[in-house]
């Protein structure tokens, strides 16, 4: 029974120890439950405070150094920094805290952060040129900050006690429940032995208890450690005693290598006397929260820059320490820098340009200008900008500027105008490029515009427009002094060449025929010479123009050949051609000029050859369907050229050396004359030469061919000049000479010639006569050629063929010929075969006999 008894009060008192147990049990899962419970709810509040610290920080950061009035990027970062805080305040850390005076103090917190938004939202949207506003804002901001901080330590404060009464209060329930457990326990290990068996168990699962605890500060310390910020704390010397793994990561130091280091040794040497100076300031101010940016040397020697927010650790009033925030900034202080340094040299390019530069918004309003524009109106930069034109300039001039800067940011192009600016008592010419600014998707931000002074340019152009009315004037005398002169040395030249043929014909003694043929010689070398120089005058004044009708080589090289054969015998030279076969039957160009160029190279080759042979290859280079590239050579067996001189054969007046225009005359101008002809033809020519050997001299040209068929009709039978007895011609010259030599060459022919001494005379004569032919000098008193000629087809109406007597060689003299109503032009002095082939060309009946040759096509 005994037994009995005590097995039932074994097993009742087993169940009542069991029962114990397993409610103290609970009450210590509960107990560690709370106490997990308040270290999560603590460690998150305490992050929320510190991360809404660094959201306050980096809300009046971002304000202070990208705040600019109407800034639409800040305003975006504004807003979302705005929500940060209001997501924080929202968080289960502060919603559900129920504790009365803890809430009470977070209320109080967020009507802070709540007036801080509404005075920067209102900075951020304050009038650009309230300057004042910015100081207020300032001072009000500091307040309120310095609000926050006090009231986030007040929070902070309360919360650690809330925090230690609660961990106070279930460790002190906690040591109740172990010294009744323990009591029990030992009187349990008095009753029965076995008892311990579930002590040890409860030891076992406080055991698992701790491990789970670890296990919360290891996620915990994992946290802190991927946050991707440095985070540690430091005791008042500045020594570690805290460092997250991102400190690892960043510095190169192993966490125990910096355990106990000085903060200071990993900052840059030259920063460390200004960070002590730094946190000294803040104990002696007692600034909770202070942010600095330094560099720091990393294990490797890298520098890295940082930015480190440190909050200062009291306890009971005593600064014990700082819990730092450190931020690796090196890329964005990087671009930062990089973005400074960009600026500072666009400015030094816009303040060391020449010309005026200025920015302006696509308000219109001034942005930038550099310092040429503000030395230009004489104010400074701060007085410019933000000002529009019609504030700076008045309306006038403001309208104007605007409506071009509307019409580039709408065109998107730039545009050019010139303006006039009073500068220093006098005005200047500005020429001003206006160009868009494009964004990077095209859109346009503002106008920029250049202005250039081109004062002196706008001067000079007028100089220059003034310096061209006086060479066009001066090329008119130029022009008329040469017409002038050919006239006046013609004139007597046409009498001497004229009547020395005349004389030449007539049977006088020999020794007097030999002076008429040296005089008649003399003059038609000095025609030579004066035809030479005016050719000359024309190329210069790029006057010289080329005629398009239709020639043969063949017959023109045979031409000049048979021209200079006499002369080639009398120094007993022998002239050989060879003329390519598949050269063309006729070509396009000018005949006369390539005669003139086929003659001085001749002419060359025959004056300097005193016996020998003179070679004329004429060869085809490269055909083509519709041209053909000619070369011709003349070669000769004469003295040659001294290679240092060939360089210079082109060159105006210029000859090997004096003993050559002694032994062999000339001027000096045929090669130059020559070249001009070929290179005006797109042609060109070169010289090879050798001393007492010969010269090669070649020319090339690329003519088009002739495609139209030429067929000769048979010509009738010729008529003797005797025919042209029946004509009746008036000759009108106030030259008595050159009247005496026309109406010698016309009576020789048996024409009849009646004489008048100027234009009016002519007038009256055809007036009261009726005349074949009018041969009519140009410049004459009284009236001259011109007017005559024209008052003879409007007041009388005749239509008796006027031919002009000109000494003047220039095209513009022609032209006025035939602008005047002539019908052709014989230039002084003249042939009488040239005479007569005028005046068979231009009798108002043909003649019979007279040779007929037209084209067919």
């Amino acid at each position: 029974m005994k037994t009995h008894k005590y097995v039932i009060f074994l097993l009742f008192f087993l169940f009542f120890i069991f029962a114990f147990f397993l409610w103290e049990f609970k009450s210590i899962n509960v107990n560690n439950r709370q106490n997990v419970d308040a270290v999560e709810t603590t460690a998150r509040f305490s992050k929320n405070l510190n991360q809404l610290r660094f959201e306050l920080l980096k809300l009046d950061n971002n304000l202070f150094a990208k705040g600019n009035p109407g800034s639409s990027r800040y305003l975006y970062e504004f807003r979302s920094d705005s929500a940060s805080l209001a997501k924080l305040f929202n968080d289960p850390s502060f919603t559900r805290i129920r504790h009365e005076e803890l809430n009470k103090g977070i209320l109080l917190l967020r009507q802070s952060v709540d007036r801080k938004l509404a005075r920067q939202s209102a900075y951020l949207f304050r009038e650009a040129t309230d300057t004042l506003a910015g100081a207020g804002f300032t001072k009000q901001n500091d307040e309120i900050n310095k609000q926050i901080g006090s009231q986030l330590m007040a929070v902070n404060n309360l919360q650690q006690k809330i925090f230690a009464g609660e961990i106070g209060n279930v460790e002190q329930t906690y040591t109740k429940q172990y010294l009744i457990a323990l009591g029990f326990a030992i009187l349990s290990f008095l009753v029965f032995y076995f008892l311990l068996t579930g002590l040890n168990s409860h030891i076992q699962r406080r055991k698992i208890a701790e491990e789970e605890a670890l296990i919360n500060e290891v996620k915990y310390k994992r946290i802190i450690d991927e946050s991707g910020a440095i985070i540690f704390t430091t005791n008042m010397e500045g020594r570690f005693t805290f460092v997250n793994e991102q400190a690892s990561r960043v510095t190169g130091y192993h966490e125990d290598e910096l355990l106990g280091k000085s903060f200071l040794e990993l900052v840059d040497p030259g920063w460390r006397d200004q960070l002590i100076r730094f946190y000294e300031d803040a104990i002696r101010r007692s600034l909770v929260e202070t942010q600095i940016r330094f560099p720091a040397i990393c294990k490797n020697g890298e520098t890295r820059w940082m930015e480190q927010t440190a909050v200062l650790v009291t306890r009971q009033g005593v600064p014990a320490g700082f819990h730092c925030i450190t931020k690796d900034i090196t890329e964005s202080y990087q671009l930062e820098n990089e973005k400074k340094y960009l600026y500072q040299l666009f400015q030094s390019i816009m303040d060391n340009s020449p010309q005026v530069i200025f920015i302006k918004s696509t308000e219109g309003r001034y942005i930038h200008a550099n310092k040429q524009f503000c030395e230009l109106l004489g104010l400074p930069e701060t007085a410019i900008t933000g000002k529009t034109d019609a504030e700076l300039f008045g309306p006038g001039h403001g309208n104007h500027y605007r409506q071009k800067e509307m019409q580039v940011i709408k065109n998107k192009v730039p545009c050019r105008l010139r303006q006039n600016i009073a500068v220093k008592n006098s005005v200047r010419t500005f020429s001003v490029e206006l160009f868009p600014l494009f964004d990077f998707n095209e859109q346009v931000l503002g106008v920029s515009g250049i202005a250039t002074d081109i004062t002196d340019t706008v001067l000079n152009q007028k100089n220059l427009i003034t310096a061209l009315k006086r060479a066009e004037t001066a090329e008119k005398h130029t022009q008329s002094f040469l017409a002038n002169m050919s006239h006046e040395i013609r004139t007597p030249l046409n009498s001497i060449i004229g009547l020395s043929y005349q004389l030449l014909k007539s049977d006088m003694r020999p020794k007097e025929h030999g002076f008429v043929r040296t005089i008649h010689a003399a003059s038609e070398h000095l025609l030579v010479l004066i035809n030479d120089i005016l050719d000359t005058s024309k190329i210069e004044a790029g006057k010289l123009t080329l005629d398009q009708t239709h020639f043969s080589f063949r017959e023109i090289i045979q031409l000049m050949v048979d021209l200079l054969r006499q002369k080639a015998e009398e120094k007993n030279i022998r002239i050989l051609t060879e003329i390519d076969s598949n050269l063309f039957a006729s070509h396009t160009g000018d005949p006369h000029r390539i005669k003139q160029i086929l003659l001085n190279l001749l002419t060359n080759a025959v004056k300097f050859t005193p016996g020998g042979l003179i070679r004329i290859i004429c060869k085809v280079e490269k055909e083509g369907p519709k041209d053909q590239s000619v070369s011709i050579s003349v070669i000769d067996s004469g003295i040659g050229i001294e290679q240092e001189y060939i360089d210079r054969i082109f060159t105006k007046f210029s000859q090997e050396d004096k003993s050559t225009t002694r032994n062999y005359g000339g001027t000096g101008l045929g090669m130059f004359i020559t070249k001009s002809l070929v290179e005006l033809m797109g042609g060109s020519i070169s010289v090879t030469s050798q001393k007492e050997i010969g010269t090669h001299v070649k020319i090339s040209l690329t003519l088009p061919k002739n495609l139209i068929p030429v067929i000769r009709l048979a010509a009738k039978p010729s008529v003797s000049t005797p025919s042209l007895g029946n004509l009746h011609v008036l000759v009108v010259d106030d030259n008595e000479m050159n009247r005496l030599v026309a109406s010698t060459v016309l009576e020789n022919h048996g024409i009849k010639v009646s004489e008048a001494i100027n234009g009016a005379e002519a007038v009256r004569l055809l007036q009261s006569q009726v005349f074949d032919l009018v041969l009519m000098d140009l410049q004459m008193p009284v009236m001259d050629g011109l007017q005559a000629a024209a008052k003879i087809r409007k007041e009388l109406g005749l239509k008796v063929p006027i031919i002009a007597l000109t000494a003047s060689a220039l095209n513009e003299e022609s032209h006025r010929c035939l602008d005047a109503g002539m019908n052709d032009f014989i230039i002084k002095p003249f042939k009488e075969e040239e005479m007569v082939d005028v005046l068979l060309r231009n009798l108002r009946q043909p003649l019979p006999g007279q040779e007929d040759e037209r084209k067919v096509s």
